[in-house]
């Protein structure tokens, strides 16, 4: 196994024993995580949408994925955008809308548990002319990019030292675990969570890209 990419805290690859199922199915999934190489850079792919330009996808280093997400909100939304948020196996969906550098400072002070945990996942979109931007991190904590500045999203990428790569796997390919955060002061169940950022926002809609 070469994996570089510095998981977050509340998820993992499988162990060989946490495989389910006979003997000969858990050693060919065993064989491919085993020969996993997940690491840290992104992908940028075209779009056929009118409404953005490129497509991106992105591992980040753990540490990272609060610094990551922040600086690609403030460089690639409009003033206003919509938090988009939900817990692992349910469909994100807007938790409310206001000034985008308020609801980032708002984020902040969960950067820990938005960074780390694998039963949240959460986002900022911004619908401004027609046009559609969104900063998305999955419950496995890669970032799914929607973007119409390519040369902004690629200065955010060369000053986290994040390269571009031809080919590029994630841990959603594997078996994975997903594992709860310990818990302490600051620590909050996932819908408890939500729950917070709904009762800050308010709850207006938007809809969210696919």
């Amino acid at each position: 196994m070469a994996n570089t990419l510095e998981f977050p805290n509340g998820m993992r690859l499988v162990r060989l024993d946490e495989l389910p199922g006979p003997e000969s199915q858990r050693a060919v999934e065993w064989a491919r995580v085993q020969r996993s190489h997940i690491a840290p850079g992104y992908k940028l792919t075209e779009s056929n949408d009118l409404r953005f330009a490129k497509y991106a996808e992105i591992n980040v280093n753990a540490p990272n994925i609060w610094r990551v997400f922040r600086d690609l909100c403030h460089a690639l939304l409009g003033p206003t955008a919509t938090l988009v948020a939900g817990e692992v196996g349910d469909e994100p969906c807007s938790v409310g809308s206001g000034d985008t550098s308020s609801i980032i400072t708002m984020l902040e002070r969960h950067q820990y548990q938005l960074s780390h945990d694998g039963f949240v996942q959460f986002g900022l979109i911004c619908d401004l002319n027609g046009t559609i931007s969104e900063v998305f991190v999955a419950p496995t904590k890669h970032f799914k990019v929607w973007l119409n500045a390519e040369k902004l999203f690629r200065s955010i990428m060369d000053r986290h030292k994040i390269l571009e790569q031809s080919r590029l796997e994630f841990i959603d390919e594997y078996p994975r675990t997903t594992v709860a955060l310990p818990e302490g002061p600051d620590a909050f169940l996932p819908r408890e969570l939500l729950n917070c950022f709904k009762n800050e926002l308010g709850g207006s809609t938007v809809a969210r890209l696919n």
